[in-house]
């Protein structure tokens, strides 16, 4: 029993940790890529428009303020997109990460072109830069809905397993009860049986053996016990026909003519000089 609870609290635990994993695996890395992905998509999109705005201004200063903006927003682009890629699992997952990454790497060396125009040469190129946030998006939700369902079945196989070695626990502890029963519960029925009949006086109903644990060592006890017992009162029976023996015979040899009588004046015993006095008895 103590090794059948052991094997159901590792497999819980087992269990347990299986879970955790699976949390990390669905919720962890891939939603984090995801979020992150699009996180980075918005950083470029922040930037893609204040180049936009960078086109319109009309004095250095402002060029300059938009142009630490850029700067500012590239460097959280490059954290989140890191981030993305660090979570990511797959291969074409971080291939699009990598495209993404030359793209807009190419794209910030154009903007601080003084000869490129945005409509010209950036705008197709951060076009070029969306479309491949969009693939990275498909690319990763795909994956995710795929990882789902490998835990939903995980799960469901973990849960037949438990209800499987449940049941198989169920039915270990009902064949080593049953076991016990007929080793130990019945020949203690038994045992309490013919006690109840030595104790009546049935000094001779026999009294099974048994094996070599506690319950045969109360089984042997009980043996030597009855035994001891039946020596001991046919010891006394033979003591007690001795003394009426002794008795009789004392009787028969006694001159004079001796009856004896019970409680309710019954004769029990008399001698033979009884018939010389009463002829007629």
């Amino acid at each position: 029993m103590v090794l059948l609870i052991a094997a159901l609290g590792g497999y819980g635990l087992y269990v347990l940790q299986a879970a955790g994993g699976f949390v990390v695996e669905v919720y962890d890395r891939p939603l984090m890529a995801i979020n992150y992905g699009r996180a980075a998509s918005l950083d470029f999109a922040e930037m893609d428009k204040e180049v936009m705005r960078r086109e319109a201004a009309g004095t250095d200063r402002e060029r300059a303020a938009i142009d630490a903006k850029i700067d500012h927003l590239g460097k959280l682009f490059n954290e989140d997109l890191a981030v993305a890629a660090a979570r990511s699992l797959h291969d074409d997952e971080q291939g699009a990460l990598g495209q993404i990454h030359d793209l807009v790497a190419r794209w910030n060396e154009l903007r601080r072109e003084p000869w490129a125009v945005y409509s010209r040469d950036l705008g197709p190129l951060a076009a070029k830069i969306v479309e491949r946030f969009d693939v990275l998006a498909e690319l990763a939700t795909g994956h995710s809905f795929v990882q789902r369902r490998r835990v939903v079945s995980d799960v469901e196989f973990f849960q037949y397993t438990s209800a499987g070695a449940l049941l198989l626990a169920l039915l270990l502890a009902a064949g080593i009860t049953l076991v016990l029963g007929r080793r130990i519960i019945r020949p203690l029925r038994e045992a309490a049986t013919i006690a109840d009949r030595i104790a009546a006086g049935e000094l001779q109903a026999p009294i099974p053996s048994g094996g070599q644990d506690e319950t045969g060592m109360l089984l042997r006890s009980m043996t030597v016990m009855q035994q001891n017992i039946r020596e001991m009162v046919e010891r006394e029976q033979a003591q007690r026909r001795s003394a009426q023996n002794r008795l009789a015979e004392a009787l028969e040899n006694s001159r004079e003519a001796v009856v004896l009588v019970d409680a309710e004046d019954r004769i029990v015993i008399a001698n033979s000089q009884l018939a010389n006095f009463f002829p007629q008895l």
